[in-house]
């Protein structure tokens, strides 16, 4: 489960394609079977090695940028609990001084993390609140969190809420209709080009689709 979240969040970030994501799959779960959850992506750089094809080493070089900088640390103790259960402390994760990719790729993998720590903890009465600027950069896709907190969170006690300044044509037509699930939506001064687009979102009777 843990390869195929890794395979499809670095193919959606990257535009991999089936083969490449393949390779991904295959370095994970080799890496997870030699080293559990001590696990690293420096460690999956070198598991593509060992794979040698020369789609494995397409990804290396695709993703280099983002392994060079070793982000995660696996000697700290840390619980998405401590930030749910803080009673009021706004904890705000600035991705500003990275890539646009690299921005995307750790956001994606966070909101895996913060997903699966709610499918096991949960708690409608205790709201993991998470507010995600730019929206429009994630992916909204079918196998994405973004789409399982769209359509599941409110179960597993996550409040998703999406700012985006842009729906088309940066969204498609599928993932501009999973964020239309949001229970509310509230639209500031569309641009002229977009108000045709939020009129047919806000009256989806028959003759206000015309």
């Amino acid at each position: 489960d843990v390869a195929d979240k890794m395979a499809e969040i670095f193919k959606s970030v990257y535009s991999l394609g089936d083969q490449q994501r393949s390779a991904i799959y295959s370095a994970v779960l080799n890496g997870l079977k030699s080293h559990g959850e001590g696990m690293s992506f420096v460690q999956m750089v070198e598991e593509l090695e060992s794979i040698g094809t020369s789609y494995a080493k397409s990804v290396i070089s695709k993703i280099q940028a983002f392994t060079d900088y070793n982000l995660f640390t696996g000697d700290e103790a840390f619980n998405w609990a401590d930030i749910r259960d803080s009673e009021g402390t706004v904890y705000i994760i600035q991705m500003a001084g990275y890539g646009r990719e690299i921005q995307v790729l750790l956001t994606e993998i966070l909101l895996w993390d913060i997903w699966s720590f709610c499918v096991k903890n949960g708690d409608e009465t205790k709201p993991f609140v998470l507010v995600l600027d730019e929206a429009q950069n994630l992916s909204h896709g079918e196998k994405s969190p973004s789409a399982k907190i769209l359509t599941e969170g409110r179960k597993f006690g996550i409040s998703g809420w999406y700012a985006t300044q842009f729906m088309k044509p940066q969204l498609s037509d599928d993932e501009i209709q999973r964020l239309q699930q949001a229970g509310q939506k509230l639209y500031f001064c569309p641009p002229d080009d977009g108000i045709m687009t939020v009129a047919k979102n806000i009256d989806i009777t028959p003759a206000g689709a015309r």
